[in-house]
């Protein structure tokens, strides 16, 4: 329920600012990877010789609202996202004997990936710099919707979203960095994992 709350703060935060000021909208594009800071679960620990937990790569597909109040450097996004995050997992197993009774005889290697399929919602204020060129900082709740491959146990996730872009006009590029808070992929062998990601955007008003 509070995670419905957050939701819906971060939207009517969006229309009250939007009431008394410059809109335009438009399609967003974003791309890139990462890492995952992860914690293997303790039980799990003890049977391997090694371990990588590994970020792939992510996309999305959104609409923004650019909201800016004419006379002041300073304007807000909201983003409005579809993504998909992929993820994967190696694992070796201890078998120093060579023994076939040893459960994990057969299986000296295991190797899983993952998709996940999120809804976000971004908002971010920003600072015009110079020209075109502008900095900003939000938060970006995330909802994981779907997934292939290992479930995990959390489907939440409150990044730090923190932006450096230019605007050339017709279009805006810019570069992000994504902090997540949460444990998005939580599972019988990893007890936490939270994303750290690299993103380009690509903004197109219409």
């Amino acid at each position: 329920m509070k995670h419905v709350i957050l939701f819906l703060m971060t939207f009517c935060c969006a229309l009250s600012i939007q009431a008394q000021s410059q809109i335009k909208s438009g399609l967003i594009l974003q791309g890139g990877t990462g890492k995952i800071q992860s914690v293997i679960e303790p039980t799990v620990l003890e049977k391997i010789s090694f371990y990588d937990i590994s970020y792939n790569r992510n996309f999305s597909i959104g609409y923004r609202f650019h909201i800016k109040q004419s006379g002041t450097p300073i304007f807000f996004n909201v983003d409005a996202n579809l993504g998909i995050k992929s993820w994967q997992a190696r694992f070796e197993y201890l078998n120093p004997n060579d023994d076939a009774s040893n459960p994990y005889y057969d299986i000296l290697s295991n190797e899983t990936s993952s998709k996940y399929y999120l809804v976000s919602l971004a908002g971010t204020v920003h600072y015009s710099i110079y020209k075109g060129l502008s900095t900003g900082v939000g938060l970006e709740p995330t909802y994981l919707i779907w997934q292939e491959g290992e479930d995990s146990q959390n489907n939440f996730d409150l990044p730090i979203v923190a932006k450096l872009a230019y605007d050339f006009g017709p279009f805006e590029l810019g570069i992000n960095y994504k902090y997540g808070l949460m444990d998005l992929i939580k599972t019988d062998d990893v007890q936490s994992g939270k994303f750290r990601e690299w993103q380009f955007s690509l903004f197109i008003p219409f």
